[in-house]
């Protein structure tokens, strides 16, 4: 509502722009300006009188934007006929919108119309080459495929696939290597715990068996260890054992 106000409002401005007047003096634009004055002033009186009499809302728009210069006469010539001339206008106003309405409605149908035998062309010119559309269609994907084919170097392996694979293999391969000195500090490491370790138990089961309690004097005894034939003592773990078998039958 404000909008339209405000188009209404500087269509009037307009019509007193100082720039527009011709042989432009200080009373040219004076005059030209008071003119302006009283041409708004009678068009907004005849726009309220043409409200209260209940021009319909299409012709009181059309007067309203169309100004002071081209819509005051035409506003005081209906406001001059009265109640019974602005009927009149209101009826012959309808009239027009009704067979404007069938003309569009008409015109869009038409279209409709036409809109609908093309497309029904067009599917039928479709259907009607769909032979040579196939073919084509058919083509396409087949340059696609050689295009990717190309492009991904694939001849059964792919060569490019094949490629990759190697960089993988190769980068797991420097992985491991720089990893190597790491490896070998850990398995070092975890050798000599297990070797101490036993050392350790082996000579406390000899030393164990070789000591004897009595007087408090220590007997010194040697353990003769006499392998088998096809065996030998070949570990710290048959050593131990032996020092255990030694104890058990009180040596």
């Amino acid at each position: 509502m404000a909008n339209y106000a405000e188009k209404v409002r500087d269509k009037v401005i307009s019509t007193g722009d100082v720039t527009k007047v011709q042989d432009a003096t200080f009373e040219t634009i004076s005059n030209s300006l008071k003119n302006a004055v009283e041409q708004a002033k009678r068009f907004a009186t005849v726009l309220a009188k043409l409200k209260k009499l209940g021009l319909n809302q299409t012709s009181f728009d059309q007067i309203a934007m169309a100004g002071p210069e081209a819509g005051l006469a035409a506003a005081e010539a209906i406001a001059n006929a009265g109640a019974s001339g602005v009927a009149e206008v209101n009826e012959l106003q309808k009239e027009l919108e009704k067979y404007a309405t069938k003309a569009g409605s008409t015109a869009a149908h038409y279209m409709y119309d036409a809109g609908i035998q093309a497309a029904e062309g067009l599917v039928k010119g479709l259907e009607a080459q769909q032979g040579a559309i196939e073919k084509q269609m058919l083509k396409i994907a087949d340059s696609m495929v050689k295009a990717i084919k190309k492009a991904l170097d694939i001849h059964s392996p792919s060569r490019l696939f094949r490629k990759l694979g190697s960089f993988v293999g190769k980068g797991f391969g420097l992985g491991v290597e720089d990893e190597r000195g790491r490896v070998e500090r850990a398995t070092n490491a975890l050798a000599s715990s297990a070797t101490s370790g036993v050392s350790r138990e082996v000579t406390a089961a000899v030393s164990g068996g070789l000591s004897v309690a009595g007087s408090g004097q220590a007997a010194t005894k040697v353990l003769n260890y006499y392998a088998g034939s096809g065996s030998s003592l070949s570990s710290e773990e048959e050593l131990f054992a032996a020092a255990s078998r030694a104890r058990m039958v009180g040596w």
